[in-house]
């Protein structure tokens, strides 16, 4: 069998960890489809739930024609242009309308940019739009998080700091828990289902796009958005962390290496 500290068997919880990270965004898009069905002005019933995944079901499937039949040639022809600019504004561009295309089908902005990235993402154009994105990523990561940061009311932090904390600790626990299970039943070994566990444990980024999307549709109290924004913001903060401690605890010793 591989040993546990070679490169291979060191690259299995990554690969597991990513794939679950990558069905986890998947999944959202799910929920941003039937939530405002069963939070919004229209909640009630099996009937708008049917509705609002046919009105998903349509919105992808549309998505799906553009990635394989219209996008490939559009961004082909503006390859040829030679020009780079034009060739990133064409991106940006074909998300935004994309983006725009969800909203106007009753979905989230969020969702289209999601799905808008999925499009491009199919073309054989993709490791160039990455090279190009790639310089803003940093940008745009601080300016996700400075935001979340920005939404947080301190005062209502302090005033439910031990149900923050019971929170963060039922989060962290409870996932770990079930992402070390299901990894155990994949056949990882024990000390790679804990790296794993680690790295899955946070509520994730999306979870902060669904929080936005529940309030702007009503179905959160103030007082418990602020709850759950801490929670999903300080489990995120705490994955570095836990992964360390896990890789130094799943380190092999000298004896294991020899």
């Amino acid at each position: 069998s591989t040993p546990l500290y070679s490169s291979a068997a060191s690259d299995v919880y990554k690969r597991q960890a990513l794939g679950v990270a990558i069905f986890q965004d998947l999944a959202v898009i799910f929920f941003m489809v039937v939530l405002p069905s069963l939070i919004g002005d229209d909640a009630g019933g099996l009937g708008p739930v049917f509705f609002a995944l046919g009105k998903g079901v349509l919105f992808l499937g549309l998505c799906w024609v553009l990635s394989l039949y219209v996008v490939p040639h559009l961004l082909h022809a503006v390859a040829n242009s030679r020009s780079r600019e034009l060739f990133t504004v064409t991106v940006v561009g074909l998300c935004a309308v994309i983006a725009w295309g969800a909203n106007w089908f009753g979905l989230s902005l969020a969702l289209g940019a999601f799905a808008g990235g999925l499009v491009v993402s199919e073309s054989i154009y993709s490791h160039k739009v990455l090279a190009d994105v790639l310089p803003f990523k940093d940008l745009f990561l601080t300016v996700f998080f400075v935001s979340v940061g920005l939404l947080i009311d301190l005062g209502a932090v302090w005033d439910s700091l031990w149900v923050i904390a019971l929170g963060v600790l039922g989060i962290i626990a409870i996932k770990g828990f079930v992402v070390a299970v299901v990894a155990r039943r994949m056949g990882l070994r024990f000390r790679q289902a804990l790296v794993a566990a680690a790295a899955l444990s946070s509520s994730g980024e999306f979870s902060l796009v669904l929080l936005s999307r529940a309030s702007d549709l009503g179905g959160l109290a103030p007082e418990i958005e602020q709850v759950l924004l801490a929670c999903t913001a300080i489990s995120m903060a705490l994955v570095p962390t836990l992964m360390k401690g896990c890789l130094l605890y799943t380190s092999p010793s000298p004896r294991d290496r020899g």
